[in-house]
This record gives C-alpha cells, structure tokens and sequence, in this order.
C-alpha cells in the first residue's frame, strides 16, 4: 500500500542494503515500501493528474537545467533529488518542508518544520542549490498557472 497524502511528506530515500525498497519520511512516521523510489515518485505525481515525463520537461524547461532536476508534485510538494540516478541510494528531499540547511565538515545538516533533521554526505552549496531551484520553480509554476 502507497500512501496517498503526500502533505507531511518530508522525503523519500532507497534503503542502503536494497535498491527496490524505499523509505517514505513523513513528519509524524517513516514508512517502508517494496518499490523502487521512481515508482513512487510516479505514483504521486499521479494522484495529482500529473505524468514524470512531462513534468521533467517542464522543470528543465524553467529552470534550463538537465541534471538534478526537481519534480513539482503540487503546491505543497516539491521533491528534488541530491544523488545522480545512477547512485546506489536515491534521495529526494520535500523543498516546501524544508527550514534550514547547515554545513557540518563535508556533510549537510537538513532540517524540516517539524524540527526533524537528516545529514546527508553531499556538499552545502550543492544542497542549497538545489533547494533553492526547487522554490524557484513552484515560484514559475504557480505565477504561469494562476488565472487573475
């Protein structure tokens, strides 16, 4: 069973030992899935009437970027992943969940509005970066698709 809100969602990470089971994060309980993490990426892109395909076209277009790319989900979640596609352990963060970053040596301190936190073991820029791609494209998105 998926679940189906993703308004708590804070990430979604593949396990260490497997590439085909995924950790969803969410602000009150974590939960393990036995699918591979684009799945479920798919899956809620698909709760909100949206396909992967286009939705990563769309992003590239906005942000003119190729790798790294952020998916906008809805106006609550936007996950962007911090490791290549082709890494062992696939991440991806909820921008919209997100209140701070902070360096520790080569490692990266995240925190989310629930006073939670996950380090990961990639630069503090890199994160930054792509965090703030992700809200500059909920920014893009939302001011082309809201009628006045």
């Amino acid at each position: 069973m998926l679940p189906h809100n993703t308004f708590d969602l804070l990430y979604i990470q593949t396990l260490e030992d497997s590439t085909i089971q995924t950790k969803c994060c969410f602000k009150t309980y974590d939960m393990i899935l036995p699918f591979h993490i684009k799945k479920i990426v798919i899956y809620y892109l698909e709760q909100f009437n949206k396909s992967y395909t286009q939705q990563l076209k769309l992003a590239k277009r906005l942000l003119s970027i190729n790798k790294l790319v952020p998916i906008y989900i809805s106006k609550d979640v936007i996950l962007f992943p911090i490791k290549h596609q082709r890494a062992p352990i696939q991440i991806y963060f909820n921008a919209q969940r997100i209140i701070g970053l902070t360096s520790s040596q080569n490692k990266t301190i995240i925190t989310f509005d629930n006073s939670a936190q996950c380090v990961v073991d990639e630069p503090y820029i890199l994160v930054y970066k792509k965090w703030q791609e992700s809200i500059l494209l909920a920014y893009l998105i939302n001011k082309t698709t809201s009628f006045h």
